[in-house]
């Protein structure tokens, strides 16, 4: 239901592109650690894990899905793995970093801001966050672009009157100006940015809307646009 309310400021983007397996671009932690010999004590960097991958944005329903990121440590150490935000119906293995599962129609949302890292015990790395859209409406996200989406916070209707009910925002995006077919609820009228992630290569457009706590949503913002490379 669409009626008064809207978006005081229109929407701002930036926008970073996807993982490339050449470059190896990682987020790393390091400490140090030290050993003795007969010269004395020399303190020694511990290298962090490198880790690589390109999860599939895509998890058609009721198909298996499986993805496994390439990682390595530059001092040999041995390397596990870690997640966070897991999809409901995926499983995941903290020896090899394998996500894997068969989503159901029960499962079909958007899983956003899943984050694989790989730890030699004294440092981690980890991949980009990646997002899994499931069901046939996120079919086009097959890849890990993102996009960084902020807005004000609207403080008054469009007649002018003191809006005091908001409960949050729907992010629309699309390949389409006229085909924003995907949306996320934000529940915190507070949070005024969000991060769209599972983008594949191409053009894509953004929009915003305010919901109040009984239903109504405002116009969209203004629609803004990245490419994704």
């Amino acid at each position: 239901m669409r009626a008064v309310t809207a978006l005081l400021a229109p929407l701002a983007l930036t926008t970073a592109c996807g993982w490339d397996e050449t470059k190896g671009e990682i987020a790393a932690t390091g400490d140090a650690i030290s050993f003795t010999q007969d010269s004395g004590s020399t303190a020694i960097a511990n290298k962090a894990p490198i880790v690589a991958g390109t999860p599939h944005g895509y998890a058609p329903i009721d198909e298996a899905y499986d993805f496994m990121p390439v990682a390595a440590d530059p001092d040999g150490h041995k390397v596990e793995f870690s997640i966070n935000n897991k999809p409901r119906w995926a499983s995941f293995d903290t020896s090899t970093g394998r996500l894997s599962g068969t989503p159901r129609a029960t499962d079909a949302g958007l899983y956003a801001n899943i984050i694989v890292a790989a730890t030699d015990g004294r440092s981690s790395a980890t991949l980009k966050p990646f997002a899994i859209g499931v069901g046939q409406q996120y079919e086009s996200m097959g890849g890990i672009g993102h996009a960084e989406l902020s807005w004000s916070q609207p403080t008054a209707t469009a007649n002018g009157s003191r809006l005091t009910n908001l409960a949050g925002y729907r992010v629309y995006f699309g390949r389409g100006q006229a085909e924003l077919t995907n949306t996320a609820m934000i529940t915190s009228p507070l949070k005024t940015s969000y991060q769209v992630t599972g983008l594949g290569p191409g053009l894509w457009y953004f929009a915003v809307s305010s919901v109040t706590k009984d239903g109504v949503e405002s116009d969209l913002s203004e629609i803004g646009s990245k490419q994704i490379s």
